[in-house]
């Protein structure tokens, strides 16, 4: 998954093993799935403090930390790749191993892929997501 920001104030994230829509309706909730974030800046909205682990870029929102910041320069495209093979969840970015977990059991194990603008004036884009089965 190919992602660029182009402000320190971009804030998004790309959701994985999401249920349908369908799936959904009974309990809409966003936690469902898991999140990987995008926000180099780590903004823990809570406390709302800078530079927590699991608010930063490549980590697994508010279940896993990421270890480092791998983000290219603003305005350059970086490139995130994730392994979710049963419980076991990988996130890479730009080559560097930045976040792994093992899944809670309550999580789902399939699902959908989709991506999130956290807020208005935030400008990530994407490239078409490359998905490779195992």
């Amino acid at each position: 998954m190919d992602w660029l920001a182009h402000s320190i104030e971009d804030n998004s994230g790309v959701f994985f093993r999401f249920p349908t829509a369908e799936l959904a309706r009974p309990r809409p909730d966003w936690k469902a799935g898991f999140e990987v974030q995008i926000d180099d800046r780590g903004v823990d909205p809570e406390h709302g403090k800078r530079g927590s682990p699991l608010h930063l870029t490549g980590a697994l929102y508010l279940l896993a930390p990421a270890l480092r910041l791998a983000s290219r320069p603003l305005g350059e495209w970086n490139t995130f790749d994730l392994l979710a093979r049963g419980p076991e969840l990988r996130v890479s970015l730009n080559g560097m191993e930045v976040c792994t977990c093992t899944a809670p059991a309550h999580k789902p194990r399939s699902g959908r892929i989709g991506l999130q603008t956290h807020h208005e004036g935030s400008r990530v884009r994407f490239r078409v997501p490359r998905l490779q089965r195992l």
